[in-house]
């Protein structure tokens, strides 16, 4: 009992100390990767590993769409300018353009709403775990 303790500590000392995230999902075995400042020992963490690939996936999917959004209400903005003060251009073709930029608006703005749906789908059906 006294040595399952020891190894205990030893694991959780040894893992505080070295990098914060643990990279090797094994149990009941030592594993060390190489390469990594990460060592693991008796402890399953393949668990707690996926979940946190899935919140750094959905933190960057995050990011990506508010770049999108904000790209595209910027972009869609200029056109729809464009469309306002081109006079001398046919009808027709200040339409099409109006048209398009609120396309594109709203198409950014559906962007993040799309990507936050698919990975709360995958959370959802367990596509990480």
């Amino acid at each position: 009992m006294k040595f399952q303790i020891d190894r205990l500590l030893l694991t959780a000392l040894i893992t505080m100390s070295c990098s914060p995230i643990a990279l090797a999902g094994s149990s009941q075995t030592e594993a060390t990767a190489l390469g990594d400042a990460s060592v693991v020992a008796s402890v399953n963490t393949a668990g707690t590993v996926r979940v946190c690939n899935l919140a750094n996936l959905e933190a960057l999917l995050n990011i990506l769409g508010a770049g999108c959004e904000v790209s595209g209400i910027l972009i869609g903005c200029f056109l729809l300018v464009k469309s306002l003060t081109r006079a001398n251009e046919p009808h027709r073709k200040r339409n099409v353009r109006a048209l398009t930029a609120a396309l594109i608006m709203i198409s950014g703005i559906l962007t993040p709403v799309a990507i936050n749906w698919c990975v709360a789908a995958a959370r959802d059906a367990n596509l990480f775990s």
